[in-house]
């Protein structure tokens, strides 16, 4: 039979705290220096205007006042950029896909919206492209408040009821990088005002562009304006929502994304 092990315990006194410990923190602590808050814009109700849809990110309104005002200034620059750069844009791609953009508040709710730049396109890589040539190239950097963002698309106009209220014949805060002909085939939403008046929003298509005064028109089938039509066609999927792109993707993915794209530069 085998005798018990003795095991042998001591109690070792707690030593008091080193003195060199607040010095090792506040060598640290540097490591991780608070990030800059967000520049936030003013009085984002004054810029608020219509509800278009939702989104991940909040409720999308159409810009309007101060903001709309600020981005008339950008999108000169944006559109010249993009332009000059299509090439790289487009690079690998068989077909040049459709970039557009506008101009959108968005948040959770209109006190806190956001004025934000939409890039939207179908193509992944194209509108990440675009969205790296606005950061590097600094757009932003006199507007503090305007942010970026990206999706496959941009927003659809869309109020309460199915019913827009922009007028027939109406300008819309959206544009398109590239010749007009690379937007044929793109599909449009037509309506009227709102009020008595008012009709359903239909889907058309753009078939082709008249230019004239250094200004492109878009054609589309006649029916498309007429009264008494009925709702909209919705086959291709629902237009009440759009996501955005997530801005949590890890550095390390954007870093490689940038580097890989930034040699066609």
């Amino acid at each position: 039979m085998s005798e018990p092990v003795s095991i042998r315990t001591e109690t070792v006194p707690l030593q008091r705290e080193s003195a060199t410990f607040p010095r090792l923190k506040q060598k640290w602590l540097p490591i991780f220096p608070n990030r800059k808050s967000p520049d936030i814009w003013p009085d984002p109700s004054n810029s608020v205007g219509r509800r278009c849809l939702d989104s991940n990110e909040g409720t999308v309104w159409e810009a309007v006042g101060p903001a709309r005002e600020a981005f008339t200034q950008i999108a000169k620059v944006v559109q010249d950029l993009l332009e000059s750069n299509a090439d790289y844009l487009d690079k690998g791609e068989e077909v040049s896909p459709t970039l557009s953009y506008g101009l959108w508040m968005i948040g959770k709710h209109a006190t806190n919206a956001v004025p934000t730049i939409v890039l939207g396109c179908s193509r992944r890589p194209v509108r990440k492209r675009a969205e790296s040539l606005i950061k590097k190239n600094g757009v932003l950097d006199q507007y503090p408040g305007i942010v970026l963002k990206t999706s496959s698309a941009t927003p659809r106009p869309l109020a309460d009821g199915g019913y827009v209220t922009a007028t027939r014949g109406a300008t819309i805060n959206l544009y398109t990088i590239g010749s007009p002909e690379r937007s044929c085939g793109v599909s449009v939403l037509v309506g009227r005002a709102s009020g008595p008046a008012a009709t359903r929003v239909r889907k058309a298509t753009i078939g082709g562009f008249v230019h004239l005064n250094h200004v492109s028109y878009g054609m589309t089938v006649a029916h498309a304006f007429s009264e008494g039509v009925g709702p909209p066609d919705t086959s291709a999927g629902p237009v009440d929502y759009i996501h955005f792109d997530d801005d949590s993707e890890s550095e390390s993915e954007d870093r490689s994304f940038v580097e890989g794209t930034s040699r066609g530069l």
